[in-house]
């Protein structure tokens, strides 16, 4: 039984943020990262966590899992990504890390197979998020490399099938404000007329 907890680690989100805060301790801020009672005391703490090794233990080691794709966003380093982006166990995270390779040049075979993979969880992911993040990731990649490939992912989102099985029609109404936007993004970056 803990008879005291640090204050990062309390059940009131201010005062587990203002504690992360004041840390400047790199081994404590990865402990806060993992261990915090509250979420935004771990974001807080990987905001503030530097360092190629310490960010890629904490994605590789980590459980939450929302958490470890914002410490994705502060990779840079090719190999790393490379390997979140085809052997992490979410989704999320692995799409994450996709998107952030789209910054790098990448080769032919490993372009293909990211672009197949979001492709894959454009049309088959039952998550709006997961959706969302692979058609930026698939515009990300288009913006880049102009493949052709990725032209015919356009409108998918919006296709994507319904409760009734209906998976041909378009279904607006099941969609969000953000998916219908990134819709949109498709339907400009896609374009046929300038391909």
């Amino acid at each position: 039984m803990k008879l005291f907890r640090p204050a990062w680690d309390s059940k009131y989100v201010d005062v587990a943020v203002e504690a992360v805060n004041k840390l400047t301790d790199k081994a404590e801020l990865a402990r806060v990262a993992k261990e915090a009672r509250c979420f935004e005391a771990r974001n807080e703490a990987v905001k503030k966590l530097t360092g190629h090794n310490m960010l890629v233990d904490f994605v590789k080691n980590a459980s939450d899992c929302v958490v470890r794709k914002n410490a994705v966003t502060k990779l840079t380093d090719q190999n790393a990504l490379t390997d979140i982006a085809k052997n992490d166990i979410n989704m999320e995270v692995r799409i994450t890390a996709a998107l952030m390779l789209a910054n790098h040049n990448i080769d032919e075979d490993l372009l293909m197979e990211l672009i197949g993979m979001c492709g894959n969880e454009l049309k088959n992911s039952y998550s709006e998020k997961i959706r969302s993040l692979a058609a930026e990731a698939l515009i990300s990649f288009y913006r880049k490399y102009r493949k052709k490939e990725i032209i015919d992912y356009n409108g998918t989102i919006i296709h994507y099938g319904r409760s009734d099985g209906h998976a041909d029609h378009p279904c607006y109404d099941d969609y969000s404000h953000e998916d219908i936007h990134i819709k949109g993004s498709c339907d400009s970056i896609f374009n046929t007329e300038d391909a």
